[in-house]
């Protein structure tokens, strides 16, 4: 099993932090086996997409600009599972892990694994999902794994300011520690033939 994670949240220890590490957890004990390869996007020079349309005009299977991202295409077209690890911001994932979404349009198609799974994770600050804009969030990680044939399989979203939780971060969370790891337990693949 081949598991690609990106931890899109600008603090490298904070409560999307700790969501990741706990899913992730989750999932050695269930998979030791598991390859796992996790990625800090504010540690990373990513830039935006230029939509250029270079990598898909038949000039290159992959972006042409050379900058962080394009030694983890293949860790992204290859894996069974990707990873989204991102706080909200504005009703949406935050700007570190939209930027690098946008560059995946730049990755090898024809190289995809096939039946590559979603697992969308995130914090949010606000007394309710509507109020924080998670559902926007949720509806464009769908139509990304829409647009890779991918599925969307398993989300977890946890409030840091709701009336429970309120000025208590997630890493104090120890419900929400729990079921994000038991969530990362309950990570099963489906049987697929080579991709290659």
């Amino acid at each position: 099993m081949k598991i690609f994670a990106i931890q899109g949240s600008p603090n490298k220890k904070g409560s999307t932090a700790h969501l990741l590490e706990n899913y992730l957890k989750g999932v050695r004990e269930i998979h030791p086996e598991a390859e796992i390869q996790e990625v800090f996007l504010q540690n990373r020079n990513i830039g935006y997409c230029r939509g250029c349309q270079a990598c898909k005009s038949g000039k290159s299977k992959r972006c042409v600009f050379k900058d962080d991202i394009y030694d983890l295409y293949q860790d992204f077209e290859e894996a069974d599972v990707f990873v989204i690890a991102s706080p909200i911001y504005w009703y949406d994932v935050s700007g570190q892990t939209k930027v690098f979404i946008d560059r995946l349009y730049g990755s090898d198609f024809n190289n995809m694994h096939p039946n590559k799974q979603i697992v969308l994770l995130t914090s949010y600050a606000g007394k309710t999902i509507e109020e924080a804009g998670i559902n926007s969030a949720i509806s464009i990680i769908e139509r990304f794994a829409d647009f890779f044939g991918a599925q969307f399989k398993q989300k977890y979203m946890v409030g840091t300011s709701s009336k429970e939780y309120y000025d208590s971060p997630v890493k104090n969370n120890k419900i929400a520690l729990k079921e994000v790891y038991e969530l990362g337990k309950q990570l099963r693949l489906e049987e697929t033939k080579s991709f290659h």
